[in-house]
């Protein structure tokens, strides 16, 4: 009995593996060579997002400061609306942060973890975009149903 109980576990170096097959070291590198070359598009979009962020609060400040109409109230409700679009602006462009950061580490560091995390972090993006879209659809359809029905119900 030679074996240290206190050691820690030794795990056997497995290379990652693709529908059961393992995937040698120049086929990694060819995958992050893929992954970071979508990196400068996804921080293009960061900073677009960054861009429409500034320009939401521009026109919150803009109309709570100028005003809406005569009505103070409305100005006030408008500009809030303005500020919440303006922190949906930084949400999506949080996600799309964390996949380029993801891409980031896959391109300095082609391992099979950071392969993993930037499909996962690519799956968050992707979902959370599906159904941010899927409810603008549905806004949608509701506010199509009310311009027909409004005008025949109170015309």
């Amino acid at each position: 009995m030679t074996e240290n109980m206190y050691s820690a576990p030794q795990s056997p170096s497995t290379p990652p593996q693709l529908g059961g097959q393992a995937i040698s070291s120049s086929e990694v590198q060819i995958i992050a060579d893929h992954i970071s070359g979508t990196r400068p598009w996804m921080m293009f979009f960061v900073v677009l997002f960054a861009i429409s962020f500034f320009l939401m609060l521009f026109a919150a400040v803009a109309i709570a400061a100028v005003g809406f109409g005569e009505s103070t109230a409305m100005s006030s409700i408008i500009g809030a609306f303005y500020v919440f679009l303006a922190l949906i602006y930084v949400f999506f462009g949080w996600l799309i942060y964390r996949a380029a950061r993801s891409a980031r580490q896959v391109s300095d560091h082609p391992n099979a973890e950071h392969l993993i995390d930037f499909c996962n972090q690519n799956r968050r993006l992707w979902r959370t975009w599906g159904v941010a879209t899927i409810v603008i659809m549905g806004i949608y359809v509701l506010g199509i149903v009310a311009a027909i029905l409004l005008p025949i119900t109170l015309g």
